[in-house]
């Protein structure tokens, strides 16, 4: 995945991502008869990516229960993916929890991995947005 490539549809989408969490309720009503439940991915692109060739988004709804970035290698490129599933396929994206929070992100690494990949410019500009974001997602409940 090119980074230019995943920089450039966060920049163009981070909004329109925003504006439809922010008409989810905070308890939703799933009716499917086919689900995917994705949780704890931590920067696993390839565990995402296994999972998109074995179960396609175009049969197959998937819910995704957080905890998307914050290890692993690859965080950015797994968000992406998560993104473009909730836009083009309408995957469910849930609040995991301490892993979709700013301390965790300073934390743990996201934040570092943003700045590296994008610049201190466009890295901060789409962390702020990615914040928002995260703070739209219905939470998981254990």
């Amino acid at each position: 995945m090119d980074i230019l490539t995943i920089k450039g549809f966060l920049k163009e989408n981070i909004d329109r991502v925003y504006s439809e969490l922010s008409t989810y309720e905070p308890l939703l009503r799933i009716t499917a008869d086919k689900a995917v439940i994705i949780g704890d991915l931590h920067g696993d692109v390839d565990t995402l990516l296994r999972i998109i060739n074995n179960y396609s988004p175009d049969k197959w709804i998937y819910i995704m229960l957080g905890d998307y970035v914050d290890r692993g290698e690859h965080q950015i490129e797994t968000l992406y993916l998560a993104l473009r599933l909730f836009l083009e396929h309408k995957a469910i994206l849930l609040r995991g929890g301490n892993h979709e929070s700013p301390l965790t992100n300073y934390e743990y690494g996201f934040y570092t991995e943003l700045l590296r990949k994008f610049g201190h410019y466009d890295g901060d500009y789409v962390y702020d947005k990615l914040k928002e974001v995260f703070a739209q997602c219905p939470y998981q409940s254990s």
